[in-house]
This record gives C-alpha cells, structure tokens and sequence, in this order.
C-alpha cells in the first residue's frame, strides 16, 4: 500500500486516490510531491525532456535511457 503525501492515508490505488479525492492529476501529484518541483526533469543521457510513463511508479522516462 502506498501513502498520499496530500492527506497522509494509505492505499491500493494511490493514483485513483488522487484522482478522485484531490483532482490533482498523477503527473502534478509525482512533479510535486515526488520530485519535489515544478519542473518536467530532462534525461541525464541525452539532455532532452522526459516524457510522462503514465503512472506514478514509471514517473517519467526517456527511451534512451
């Protein structure tokens, strides 16, 4: 179970959990309260912008890396 850093509860789906009860979409909710920032990160090998890998455990990825 994974807890949401938003009201401190654990849960089987924490992406439907933030979804749901906060309407804060899953790429906001990791960029925020993962990453701790605001800003999309860019790959260490290659330099350009990650792309979003649609779930909080993916996060974001690069298909270089």
């Amino acid at each position: 179970m994974d807890k949401c850093a938003i009201c401190n509860k654990e849960f089987r789906s924490l992406g439907s959990h933030i979804w749901q009860s906060h309407k804060v979409s899953i790429e906001s909710y990791y960029l925020q309260y993962i990453l701790n920032t605001n800003v999309i990160p860019s790959c260490e090998v290659c330099g350009k912008v990650m792309h979003w890998g649609l779930s909080l455990r993916r996060g974001y990825t690069c298909n270089l890396s």
